[in-house]
């Protein structure tokens, strides 16, 4: 039973009492028109539907009360009830009375076994959007707590639907300023038999890692490295190794050194992703291997380019100019690359040769040759790119910084990277 103030529901005089018909009466338009939405995304674009949606939310925090009446009313339309959420979750300025209200409005149509999965989903979803404007909230962090058990006891409970503990565990991370709770929560859904529930629980727990406090955050890598050991599922295995690699925990390095071998805990190319950022120097030798290996991956040879040119290694050039010599398309991009961010000059030849050599522009070799040329390969650069440089924005901004005298940092080549 949700209780609220007389003043909400009623009124102390004619000018509520009128502003609570007004909610009503926009309430009942929208409820009229939800009936003929054929999609529940067709509301962001449809004008008609969009007026009666703000008009609805720019009611404010009067509207509580209502919404979740019409929410929890199993007597109304179903899309109607679920966009009576949607409003629950966009509502600005609420106090955080107003928050525990939704709270445990919500809270209640989630855990109705008998209602519709959908509607559940979205009350998850609406209730956790408005947790997140409570956090650290000395006054309302009691009721969070048990909000959050409760939740913790439906996300654990595998006679509930998957898709339910699905969405809790994708969204339990609003909650961590639980704490404990949330890690040993999460400890147990990344175990579950259900492959999806343990991926989004990896993927929950990073979240919670990265903000975490160090003792928590190596609670969370423990839980990883002892799960990785056990998962058989490739996509469980690569949150795991993502997560790791977020929160800056080198204790998966031994794993990602041996999946560059056998792809054992997750693929090469993510393997050598993660040795490459966390500049592992051990890694050297077999990156190398990989480089001299005519018969790998032309992806997996770019981004051991890369990985080496990050590790810092000036043994890699040799290798990496024979990589850029090579025909196959996107290698000599990793390559071209990795000589950059290891200022190789003694490869700016190599890498003008190849610019010149390809019919069209290519703006990474570009990218290369003015970091390792400087202004002598300006009009290199300004000549093959033609009528075509206003349209190159990277470069014209690689090209302005050269002819202005200064360095080339590596951010900069870090975003042609991440392109």
């Amino acid at each position: 039973i949700l209780i609220f103030s007389p003043t909400l529901l009623l009124g102390n005089n004619g000018e509520m009492k009128g502003k609570n018909r007004v909610i009503i009466d926009k309430l009942k338009r929208f409820e009229f028109i939800a009936k003929k939405i054929k999609t529940y995304d067709e509301v962001a674009w449809n004008p008609l539907y969009r007026k009666a949606y703000f008009d609805i939310v720019n009611s404010g925090r009067e509207a509580i009360p209502y919404l979740l009446q019409d929410s929890q009313n199993k007597r109304k339309d179903i899309q109607y009830r679920y966009f009576a959420m949607e409003f629950l979750a966009s509502l600005k300025d609420l106090t955080w009375r107003d928050r525990v209200s939704i709270y445990r409005g919500l809270m209640d149509i989630i855990e109705d076994k008998v209602e519709d999965l959908v509607l559940r989903k979205k009350a998850v979803f609406s209730l956790c959007r408005t947790a997140v404007k409570g956090k650290n909230n000395l006054e309302e962090k009691p009721v969070r707590q048990e909000i959050c058990s409760r939740l913790i006891r439906i996300l654990t409970n595998k006679n509930e639907p998957d898709g339910l503990r699905w969405q809790i565990a994708d969204l339990l991370h609003v909650f961590d300023d639980m704490g404990d709770m949330i890690i040993e929560a999460l400890s147990i859904s990344i175990k579950d038999d259900n492959k999806d529930i343990r991926a989004i629980s990896a993927v929950t727990l990073s979240s919670v890692g990265v903000t975490a406090k160090e003792t928590e955050r190596l609670k969370v890598g423990d839980i990883f490295l002892a799960r990785l050991t056990d998962e058989k599922d490739r996509l469980v295995q690569e949150q795991i190794v993502s997560g790791m690699k977020v929160m800056k925990d080198r204790r998966i390095i031994p794993y990602l050194m041996e999946s560059l071998k056998d792809e054992r805990y997750c693929n090469s190319v993510e393997a050598v992703k993660v040795l490459g950022l966390f500049k592992v120097q051990e890694a050297v030798p077999e990156l190398i291997s990989i480089l001299k290996d005519g018969e790998r991956d032309a992806l997996l040879v770019s981004k051991v380019c890369i990985a080496l040119g990050r590790i810092g290694d000036r043994s890699a050039i040799e290798p990496m100019r024979e990589v850029l010599k090579g025909s196959r398309y996107g290698a000599y991009h990793g390559a071209a690359i990795g000589l950059a961010m290891l200022g190789a000059r003694e490869a700016t030849e190599d890498i003008e040769e190849k610019f010149l050599s390809l019919d069209g522009f290519d703006e990474t070799l570009a990218m290369a040759l003015l970091v390792l040329g400087g202004k002598g390969k300006v009009e290199v650069v300004k000549r093959k790119a033609g009528r075509n440089l206003r349209r190159l924005g990277g470069i014209k901004e690689v090209i302005k910084t050269v002819e202005e005298g200064k360095g080339i940092d590596i951010q900069l080549i870090e975003r042609f990277v991440r392109r």
